[in-house]
């Protein structure tokens, strides 16, 4: 189920293909996290479990973009060409090394009203970084 001699044949050390039910278990594990945080019963039920006093409004799901304009990124302030980031230089853009990097941008520029408040995303991306 974990291939790492054909990922290193094909990408180098450190990569893997992840096959058949380990595949499917990854998919099903964000299926589950999707349907939980997505649902409003099942949100009003971890909040009475727990005591907890936060809203219950449910997140949205967003599959965000993988690559940013460098200026996004900077407004962001998670530029920093000498840290983990890989940066296509041909198009002045970086690839994102979280959802979070191309979620947050969403608003920019933009003023929120407060009874629009919280906004819940839950974000789905690759993760490009330069990390061992």
């Amino acid at each position: 189920m974990l291939d790492f001699d054909t990922a290193g044949q094909v990408s180098g050390s450190r990569f893997v293909y992840i096959k058949n039910d380990l595949a499917l278990m990854q998919f099903a594990i964000v299926n589950w996290v999707m349907q939980t945080l997505t649902n409003q019963e099942v949100i009003d039920q971890i909040i009475l479990s727990h005591n907890l006093k936060v809203s219950n409004k449910p997140f949205s799901p967003v599959i965000p973009p993988v690559l940013m304009k460098k200026e996004v990124m900077k407004k962001m302030g998670r530029y920093n060409p000498n840290d983990q980031t890989y940066e296509l230089t041909h198009d002045d853009m970086v690839l994102v090394a979280s959802a979070e990097h191309s979620v947050g941008p969403m608003h920019m520029d933009t003023m929120i009203d407060a009874d629009q408040l919280p906004i819940r995303y839950l974000g789905y991306s690759s993760a490009f970084r330069r990390e061992a």
